[in-house]
């Protein structure tokens, strides 16, 4: 998150982990998962350079949540 010009701040998503996965196709890779209702957070990790992405998610009952985590290339 940026705090000032030039300057970014890592701030970690809140939440349980739902997941941990590989990524290794940042485009059409896809995984599915039938968590309880509540906030939840996604993990991934690429091949390239062993980086890795988070993000955090409101699971609603009765509702179908898409989540894309961040690309590496950005």
């Amino acid at each position: 998150m940026p705090v000032g010009p030039g300057t970014w701040r890592i701030v970690d998503p809140n939440g349980p982990v739902l997941a941990r996965e590989h990524i290794s196709d940042n485009y059409t890779q896809t995984f599915r998962f039938a968590p309880p209702p509540g906030q939840y957070v996604l993990e991934g990790s690429y091949d390239a350079r062993n980086i890795s992405t988070a993000r955090q998610l409101t699971v609603t009952a009765g509702k179908i949540t898409r989540v894309s985590l961040p690309s590496i290339c950005k």
